[in-house]
């Protein structure tokens, strides 16, 4: 009995050692403007994170903002997702999404798209890296609309400004 006692304590314990060593907080951040291979530009500006505590429980959160033009329509489009719902780091790539609005304005008319948002980012350039660098950001977003089949999907290299994928423990 006694040793069935101690190894439950002891596999207790050594599963919260392994969370504990789990905890920390991973994040990305940034803010700049992307081009893709046809020219096209967007800017972004988010920061979104993640915190495991030692328990193993863990919260999401922040936020994401992109806007961008395209002159050969006249549109702009702006997607905004105030609450980041899911996160996940692997070295370098963050990933990360939630809820989010697309409005889509053309020839002085709105249009409002509510949907799932979904973001990946790559930090590639050193924190010092000078301006003309071919180590570049990338960013990939995709945007489907709930109630429609309307989607929205860019790619490209940061031009200017910087992401950063983090982790702290």
């Amino acid at each position: 009995m006694f040793v069935r006692k101690l190894m439950i304590v002891s596999s207790v314990v050594l599963a919260s050692v392994a969370l504990a060593q789990n905890a920390g907080v991973a994040g990305a951040k940034g803010r700049g403007v992307a081009a893709n291979g046809d020219g096209l530009k967007g800017a972004f500006n988010f920061e979104v994170k993640k915190a495991v505590r030692p328990n193993g429980s863990s919260e999401v959160g922040g936020k994401f903002v992109w806007e961008a033009r395209i002159p050969a329509t006249n549109t702009s489009v702006r997607i905004e997702m105030p609450k980041c719902r899911e996160f996940a780091k692997n070295e370098n790539v963050a990933e990360f999404g939630g809820p989010a609005v697309m409005v889509v304005k053309r020839n002085g008319e709105s249009k409002r798209f509510e949907g799932p948002l979904n973001v990946r980012v790559v930090d590639n350039r050193p924190p010092n890296a000078p301006p003309n660098s071919d180590a570049r950001d990338r960013i990939r977003l995709g945007f489907r609309a709930a109630n429609s089949d309307l989607t929205y999907q860019f790619e490209g290299l940061v031009r200017e400004g910087d992401i950063e994928v983090w982790m702290r423990r």
